[in-house]
């Protein structure tokens, strides 16, 4: 579902706030600008290096916690705003009245995300293009107030009452249909729709709230479908004309999703060329016969390396294998996450049913419902650096094997070929159906979103054309042997 978050629709967050947006550019405004979130020297680090651009410190929207819901019934917990403000740099821009089909609309960027601990709420820096947003950066300059609204994809909101998972205003319970922003004496609770893992895309400068109530009521008077007396924001979206494809299948994030479809396009490609079909003679058949096929050594991660892993934190193991572009296998993935040993691992048939479903999992991933839980377990911790402790002694080892990098599995292809020979290996073959079919099902979608974490991530730390379709033939070609 998408929906639409007005900046002055918590009401209580702008009696805290004051000003909701700042102006700054140069060294001008940098103190009034600033907050515990970004602070002066930080701001710095952000202004605009050109006279092409302004900067706008804005606040976009407060915790439920802290400022309970807005005037929409939307509230945003504040575990999902920490976890989720960063999407607004990753896949936001700086629009005019939600034009956001496409990035050549854009008359910004936003520069960065933070959220504000001690007073509860979203603060972001934007930069605007003063060639192409004049007015707008006039009417900062002069000390106007600016408008803007945010715009969010959610895989489902959460009635705040009896938690009933809604994908839309249509399926509402009864008690945001009938008393959305109404306490229930019966409950002792305040009815609202909560959103926990908000994906943001897109800020907009926008008119005068009271000319986005008008246009609201002239859009429901034309829709009677939709007719109702409260403004429920996924409508109001529809309104605004915000039109990003609104799935609920595949990853909620949309930076993985764009990854999970190449992944799934280069799997379809690994497997026609493993079952023989004629891929032709170019670069890239001829990368997949000689390189990919013989990168990887199945079984060649010791009880001793796993138990190193086993005790490390997630987010420091994936950070640090994703700075080594290298990828767990299997079995070693799933004796990370089950705390079995590798021998266990290996001799479970159940694991041997789930590795069955690999060779299509991306394909899957992406025709199923989406898993927003399963698909945060795998986010890299990038703010925790060390070296010389025996679990990065272990992941180099591990990368020396398992690195994606195509120069790095050059390295070791010469000794893999001598040892197992050239045949391509055929398609692991699935393990006959059995209780544990489901388990299985979500082992390898679990791997799946593993290996979508790690292209994301490995782009954001190495560089952000990492993932380029030889390192895709590698990963969606590993879980294969």
């Amino acid at each position: 579902m998408i929906k639409i978050i007005f900046q002055d629709s918590q009401d209580e967050l702008v009696k805290a706030a004051g000003s909701l947006s700042c102006l700054f550019e140069g060294d001008r405004h940098i103190k009034s600008a600033a907050s515990d979130a970004f602070s002066a020297d930080l701001m710095r680090k952000h202004v605009p290096k050109d006279d092409k651009h302004f900067g706008i410190h804005l606040i976009a929207m407060g915790s439920q916690e802290k400022y309970g819901y807005n005037r929409n019934g939307d509230g945003w917990p504040e575990d999902g705003l920490k976890t989720r403000h960063n999407t607004f740099v990753s896949h936001g821009h700086l629009f005019r009245e939600h034009k956001n089909t496409d990035p050549k609309f854009k008359v910004g960027d936003v520069k960065a995300s933070a959220y504000n601990d001690k007073m509860g709420r979203v603060e972001l820096i934007v930069w605007g293009d003063k060639d192409k947003a004049p007015d707008m950066y006039e009417k900062a300059a002069s000390g106007k107030p600016l408008s803007f609204s945010m715009s969010a994809k959610v895989p489902y909101d959460v009635c705040s009452i009896c938690a009933n998972k809604a994908k839309g205003s249509s399926k509402y319970c009864s008690h945001l249909k009938e008393s959305m922003c109404q306490y229930l004496p019966k409950f002792k609770k305040f009815a609202f729709a909560e959103n926990p893992t908000p994906t943001f895309f897109d800020i907009s400068e926008v008119k005068n709230p009271a000319d986005r109530i008008a246009h609201f009521i002239e859009y429901q008077m034309t829709k009677a479908a939709s007719a109702t007396a409260f403004q429920y924001s996924d409508i109001l979206a529809q309104a605004e004309g915000v039109s990003i494809p609104d799935t609920n299948v595949g990853c909620v994030d949309l930076l993985k999703q764009a990854m999970l479809t190449r992944l799934a396009e280069t799997e379809q490609y690994v497997r026609a060329a493993i079952n023989g079909d004629d891929i032709g003679t170019d670069a890239k058949a001829a990368f997949f016969k000689e390189a990919v096929t013989r990168a990887f050594e199945p079984q060649d991660i010791t009880e001793a390396e796993m138990s190193i892993i086993r005790a490390t934190e997630p987010g420091y193991l994936f950070a640090g294998l994703a700075k080594r572009a290298t990828v767990l296998p299997f079995e070693a993935f799933v004796s990370y996450v089950t705390g079995n040993s590798i021998d266990q691992v290996y001799a479970d048939p159940m694991v041997k049913q789930a590795k069955g479903l690999l060779p299509t999992v991306f394909q899957q991933m992406l025709n199923s419902e989406s898993d927003p839980v399963l698909e945060d377990l795998f986010e890299p911790d990038f703010s925790k650096f060390s070296s010389g402790d025996p679990v990065d002694k272990v992941m180099d080892q591990v990368a020396d094997r398992h690195s994606v990098n195509p120069q790095v599995a050059k390295t070791r292809i010469m000794k893999i070929t001598v040892q197992r020979g050239s045949d391509l290996p055929m398609p692991v073959k699935s393990a006959s159906m059995s209780d544990a079919v489901e388990e299985a099902r979500k082992l390898s979608r679990a791997y799946g979103f593993y290996k979508v974490s790690f292209c994301v991530a490995a782009e954001q730390v190495l560089n952000e054309t990492f993932v380029d379709e030889p390192v895709r033939l590698l990963v969606s070609y590993q879980h294969v042997i």
